[in-house]
């Protein structure tokens, strides 16, 4: 997704290029529809209308076109309430939000079509100044060729040079006459970026300003230290143009550009090549995690956490482990009371990032129920992780995304529950930037953990 200039048909298509099955649990997609909903509201808050425009509109898409059809919907009184409050209470704003946000992506549009015809424009002026200096030059050689003949000669050659010289001066005078075409008064291009209040901050390894981390507020019992993510500085819109005569004015004197912050580059992407955001997660999150789950693991009982998040300049950050009330078995680790759960996510602002449980019995890797649980999130949001802590087990940690294709699709199109074999090649993969993913681990990243469990 990201800012990067789109029509709105590329959008729509993306947006409703999802899989759906109607043998998935209906609470599932009622939770992924509030899920969708308040991440498009978190990149509307953010200016990263892209991605606010895909998500408002896969909402709606599911909300719409796929619960409003599935036959588990009416059989349970309490989850056709649940869908009727999506449809009549958040339903409406999101649409009304979808047209606003298209409304800035056509302007941004309009802006980057104007940015390229100013662009096209200094090219071609200056294109004609080295045109009209190469023949001055090339006049001024012949003159001084002509030195070397008859006076008489020399008399015509010289009148000649100063009649074309006029000419040119003329034609370098009206050039140099014409009012510089400025970019300052066309509207800047928006990017991500967060409110001032909870921004987050990452000391850059290059000279360039960086982003920033939530605040002190938010986060006041951790401190920075160094070794904070890179940012690579984002390339500017405009190239340097080559150098001309000193007496002929340069592209970056004529344009003024509006000042952007630098974002996070995409490095990568899924199997159907599309941009997966950086995410960055605390190293030490891991270690807090088992210390959490300890009590469980010592009892071979499951555990699992929330991970959670913001936005900040095109890349995501972890910055809370939510442990939600739950009920564990050897094998499996079940979520409850997620009211509370997504109370707390909504009333902080915060991205579902994935999930993270403890394997105490079994190796490190994803069973046929967490395949099916990773499918849930990646709906929501494509970065989506999904992390295996297995204490007595070698490796003892990994991060995972199902593949695009084909573990979503055949994960999705699966209709069996509970533990079953699914042995089909490639369904998903590590997600470490290590392997080619998307997912940074660096020490020091400022996170909390918020345990919502009643008795623990």
């Amino acid at each position: 997704m990201g800012n990067e200039h789109r029509s709105i048909q590329e959008l729509v298509r993306e947006a409703n290029n999802y899989e759906y099955s109607s043998t998935v649990p209906l609470r599932v997609y009622l939770r992924t529809a509030e899920t969708l909903n308040r991440h498009a509201d978190l990149f509307y808050e953010g200016k990263s209308y892209n991605d606010a425009f895909i998500l408002y509109t896969r909402f709606l898409n599911l909300l719409m076109n796929k619960i409003a059809f599935n036959p588990q919907l009416k059989k349970d009184p309490k989850l056709y309430k649940q869908y009727l409050s999506l449809v009549n209470d958040k339903a409406p704003l999101a649409l009304k939000n979808a047209e606003i946000v298209k409304g800035h992506i056509l302007e941004n549009i309009e802006s980057y079509e104007r940015h390229k015809a100013v662009l096209e424009e200094n090219k071609k002026e200056h294109s004609q100044l080295l045109k009209l200096n190469e023949r001055r030059a090339a006049l001024e050689r012949e003159s001084a060729q002509a030195a070397a003949q008859s006076s008489g000669s020399e008399y015509e050659t010289a009148q000649s040079d100063i009649d074309d010289d006029d000419v040119l001066d003329g034609q370098l005078d009206g050039l140099l006459r014409k009012p510089n075409i400025s970019l300052e008064h066309l509207p800047p291009a928006a990017y991500p970026q967060l409110p001032e209040h909870r921004e987050l901050q990452v000391k850059s390894e290059v000279e360039a300003p960086p982003p920033s981390l939530p605040s002190k507020e938010a986060l006041s019992s951790v401190t920075y230290k160094d070794n904070q993510p890179v940012l690579p500085l984002k390339e500017g819109a405009l190239g340097t143009a080559s150098s001309l005569s000193s007496k002929l004015p340069s592209i970056a004197h004529s344009l003024h550009l509006p000042h952007k912050s630098p974002e996070h580059k995409i490095a990568s992407f899924t199997e159907a090549g599309k941009p997966l955001k950086t995410v960055y997660l605390p190293t030490e999150l891991q270690l807090k995690f088992l210390e959490v789950a300890q009590p469980n693991t010592t009892k071979r009982l499951e555990t699992c956490g929330i991970l959670c998040g913001k936005l900040s300049l095109n890349a995501f950050f972890i910055t809370t482990l939510v442990i939600p009330e739950q009920e564990s078995t050897e094998n499996t680790c079940q979520t409850n009371d997620e009211e509370a759960l997504f109370d707390y996510v909504d009333k902080n602002d915060l991205f579902v990032l994935g999930w993270i449980h403890t394997h105490p019995t079994q190796s490190c890797f994803l069973s046929s129920v967490d395949l099916h649980t990773q499918n849930s999130y990646q709906i929501m949001l494509p970065e989506a992780m999904a992390i295996v802590c297995a204490p007595t087990a070698r490796p003892n940690f990994g991060i995972f995304r199902l593949s695009d294709p084909p573990g979503i699709g055949i994960v999705t199109q699966c209709h069996r529950t509970g533990f079953h074999p699914h042995n089909e090649s490639g369904i998903y993969k590590r997600a470490e930037r290590t392997y080619g993913g998307h997912v940074v681990t660096k020490k020091d990243l400022p996170f909390r953990c918020v345990d919502l469990r009643k008795k623990h």
